[in-house]
């Protein structure tokens, strides 16, 4: 059975006797963070210790060793490396485990009996600060979700950068919101409520999303005291615009942070609110099918439209350039001004090109202030804030003149950085150290008290200098040395082969394979004299640093108001070096129902295809708003509709798109109904999955929605799919009045052109030829003649002996309308039963008949199909 940790108040061994004061260190600190694993500094190794130890060593393939805690009485333990702190914390944190850093507060060998001990910070996957341990161009979202009846209370917080959302989700689709939501953020890490934790509907939510959840107390989301709590550090104006529920989701996760961070977070400068109604929005459904940011067929980056798109040269303007394109807007004004200035700097490649130079040389300001607020900021994160306000006068410069709106905006929040970049520039060396323990990081002249500290420490290295050469001349030991270790002291070190030269007044302290060491009266005398000094240096230069973090930190709302300026510039001029690269257009915004695309095109897929093929595309929302397409398999028909949705989010993210012209009447959502498959784990076959989505779009859509739907009903049998596709299609026409693009094989479909206005047919153009079928890949008006399904199987290299076999079958169900005569193992045809039934329906007037009429008749016709086969089996 494996060892537990003690209670801290009665830790005792196994045999009775007291724990170490050492280990009921440990044990107070393991009583005070229960969910955690406790890192406990000794020395140079952080220690894990009794059922820790053994999570440590599985997870971090450490050898499992033990401590002695009393006579025959051992406790397990492992341990890593200071040093190797970060590397470790990764994969413990991608685990899913908490982690307790409990830190020496004071120096060994000057402490007063036990060395003082305390959990300085609890490091979850939500609330991570690290460089190394976070993905630089995107958010690391910690999120709380507060639950009511037919509402949630939704809030965001990306603690290395202070950006903190907070959001209400209400109504009927409150549930789809925050699944929406939710998908889009990928949190780290997600707090609920502890009594919320089991409930099946956040189970359901967790297993699909993939979430990490953390259950945390119900005081935390208590509504009464949220208010109180924000308002102390955000006043009471920055509140009035958020529901209780918001709130209350934005206190537990300030808590949860500040319990964590021992520190006073002063990034953390205001809590902003938002509405999905502000934003065009895309279900998780629609930025999976769309591929926005991450492929469906690799999982990463590489295939999405967010590869095509990010030019970025910041880690910030990387994060805001996906913001932007998870989050298009709705709103005219702002669209427009963001094209106006991406339409200025692609026509300015001088001009482009200088602001792109100069940002390059910005680094990430938003997580270096975070680490400072933090407390975890590293000389080199200083120097390299001070590098980025440098390259701010190179950044307005190259803004010089320029006359869109937003960009002369951007560059006036671009200013005012000079006094903390002066104070950085006389404080830090050229180059710092990487840590703070190997000091030299202020610069001389910056502290008088430090600058004599440092020439009394140069007076000692010079004194050091002169006692070897001394001691070399009088012993005649050319190689001798005065060295240092942390353990020893100063010492004189002298060869083996030299030991017979050793005068008497030196005396052995030490004994090597190599050789000994040797103390003299003289430096064991000066000894006291260089380390204190040594001491009050360092004392003094790690004050002097901390007194800087501080200051930095001080500054928040300044570094925040420089971070988002140069990141948005940073998007502006990526949009604009696309648009450049890839032959984009700016598009027509307008307040209507009309989407007008001519020579449109995929943004991805032309990116790695030759000779990419473009179209044109007209949905006016009177005459032409539902497109019926049809056309062979591999002609091109999902990627037209992709396209058409990819250009309308470019549009209203405030991007060129891919055509030669385009106007875009605003579209307050897009769905997709694009493929399928089945959800094991939610107990959901691949139809059902087609029909939830399906369900979920004719809900939700509006007559300014974009409908994208490939395939309905191809996941059930070829009736009862052709009904369903028919009357979808139908209620989309006659009831919902939204832009819709509809794939099909159902030829019958076309028919719905003449049946209902606003319905036209399109077609992809194939061209037969002797060597075979070739796709033109053309987009045409009217319904294509067949489906080419045994052209495609041939294509794709299936036995000649099934495609022969399938093209007999083919012949005879066109030809007899009647399932054709099966043949035996020995090719000698078999009897086959009676099926009227198949004439029946090649006498039915399709065009005519209602979705109604359709379902009932197929009702009987099944009905007619199960008596047959019973007396086939009989």
């Amino acid at each position: 059975m494996r060892a537990r940790a003690p209670n801290a108040e009665a830790a005792r061994a196994a045999d009775g006797r007291p724990l170490t004061p050492m280990l009921r260190q440990y044990a107070r600190a393991k009583a005070a963070h229960p969910d955690a694993l406790v890192l406990f500094r000794l020395g140079d190794f952080y220690e894990l210790f009794y059922e820790d130890a053994h999570v440590g060593a599985r997870l971090l393939e450490l050898v499992l060793t033990s401590r002695e805690v009393g006579k025959g009485n051992r406790i397990p333990m492992c341990g890593i490396p200071v040093h190797a702190l970060e590397a470790y914390l990764a994969r413990l944190l991608e685990a899913g485990y908490k982690v307790a850093i409990c830190e020496q507060l004071e120096d060994a060998r000057q402490a007063k009996g036990l060395v003082r001990r305390e959990v300085v910070r609890v490091i979850t996957p939500g609330t991570v600060t690290e460089e190394a341990l976070l993905e630089e161009r995107r958010n690391n979202f910690l999120v709380a979700v507060c639950p009511a009846a037919g509402a949630f209370g939704l809030a965001a917080l990306d603690v290395s950068t202070g950006e903190f959302l907070a959001t209400t989700l209400e109504g009927p689709a409150a549930e789809a919101e925050l699944h929406t939501e939710l998908a889009r953020l990928r949190p780290a890490e997600c707090l609920v409520p502890r009594a919320w934790q089991a409930d099946p509907r956040w189970q359901a939510l967790q297993e699909r999303l993939q979430l990490r959840s953390t259950p945390y107390g119900e005081a935390a989301f208590d509504a009464g005291q949220a208010r109180q709590r924000l308002r102390q550090r955000f006043g009471d104006a920055a509140l009035q615009a958020h529901s209780s529920l918001a709130l209350a989701a934005a206190a537990a996760v300030l808590q949860y942070v500040e319990e964590t961070h021992q520190a006073a977070l002063a990034h953390l400068t205001g809590l902003r609110g938002y509405r999905l109604s502000q934003y065009l929005v895309l279900d998780a459904v629609t930025r999976r099918n769309l591929e926005l940011v991450q492929s469906l067929r690799h999982g990463g980056r590489q295939g999405s439209l967010l590869a095509v798109l990010d030019e970025t040269v910041t880690a910030m303007g990387a994060r805001r350039l996906r913001r932007w394109l998870e989050q298009p807007l709705l709103q005219l004004e702002t669209i427009n001004a963001r094209l106006d200035a991406v339409a200025e700097l692609a026509a300015d490649t001088v001009r482009r090109q200088a602001l792109r130079q100069a940002l390059r040389q910005v680094y990430d300001i938003e997580r270096l202030l975070g680490r400072a607020a933090c407390g975890t900021t590293s000389p080199r994160d200083l120097a390299a804030l001070r590098q980025s306000l440098a390259a701010l006068p190179a950044v307005r410069e190259a803004l010089e003149g320029c006359q869109a709106p937003l960009l002369v905006a951007l560059r006036q929040d671009c200013t005012g950085e000079a006094a903390l970049r002066d104070l950085l520039q006389r404080a830090l060396v050229d180059d710092p150290p990487p840590t703070l323990r190997e000091g030299g990081l202020i610069r001389p002249g910056y502290d008088a008290t430090l600058d004599a500290l440092l020439r009394e420490s140069e007076r000692h290295a010079q004194w050091l200098a002169r006692l070897e050469a001394r001691e070399r001349q009088r012993t005649g030991i050319k190689s001798l040395k005065v060295r240092y270790n942390q353990v020893f002291g100063y010492y004189i070190e002298v060869s083996k082969a030299n030991l017979p030269r050793v005068p008497p007044d030196y005396v052995r302290k030490q004994t090597l394979s190599q050789g000994e060491r040797f103390v003299t009266e003289e430096l064991k005398a000066r000894e006291v004299a260089i380390l204190h000094a040594a001491e009050r240096r360092s004392a003094l230069e790690q004050a002097l640093f901390v007194e800087l973090r501080q200051r930095v930190a001080q500054q928040a709302a300044l570094l925040q108001r420089l971070a988002a300026a140069v990141a948005q510039l940073d998007v502006l001029a990526a949009l604009a070096e696309v648009a450049v690269l890839y032959h984009y257009v700016r598009p027509q915004l307008e307040d209507s129902r009309r989407i007008v695309v001519r020579q449109g095109r995929h943004p991805v897929v032309e990116r790695h295809v030759e000779g990419f093929v473009p179209n044109d595309l007209v949905l006016d929302g009177e005459r032409q708003r539902l497109l019926i397409l049809t056309g062979p398999n591999m002609a091109g028909k999902s990627t037209y509709l992709r396209q058409l949705a990819l250009i309308v989010i470019l549009a209203q993210m405030g991007s060129f798109v891919p055509a030669a012209e385009a106007t875009i009447g605003l579209v307050d959502r897009i769905f997709t109904r694009v493929g399928a498959v089945d959800d094991l784990a939610g107990g959901r076959s691949t139809f059902l999955v087609e029909m939830d989505e399906t369900a979920y779009l004719l809900r939700h859509a509006t007559p300014r929605s974009l409908l994208i739907l490939d395939e309905i009903g191809k996941g059930t049998s070829t009736f009862e799919g052709l009904s369903l596709a028919w009357a979808v299609a139908l209620y989309i026409a006659r009831r919902l009045g939204a832009r819709a693009l509809f794939a099909t094989h159902y030829h019958e479909l076309t028919a719905l052109e003449a049946l209902c206005s606003g319905v036209q047919n399109l077609h992809l153009v194939v061209r037969e030829t002797p060597d075979g079928l070739v796709f033109l890949r053309q987009v045409a008006p009217g319904g294509a003649s067949k489906s080419y399904g045994l052209h495609v199987a041939r294509l794709a290299g299936l036995p000649e002996e099934v495609l022969a076999e399938a093209a007999r079958v083919l012949h005879y169900l066109e030809q007899q309308g009647e399932q054709p005569p099966a043949t035996r193992d020995n090719g000698t045809p078999a009897a086959a039963p009676a099926v009227p039934l198949l004439r029946q329906l090649l006498s039915l007037d399709v065009c005519q008949v209602t979705p109604l009429q359709a379902l009932t008749l197929l009702h009987a016709l099944q009905q007619q199909a199960r008596q047959l086969l019973g007396q086939g089996s009989a």
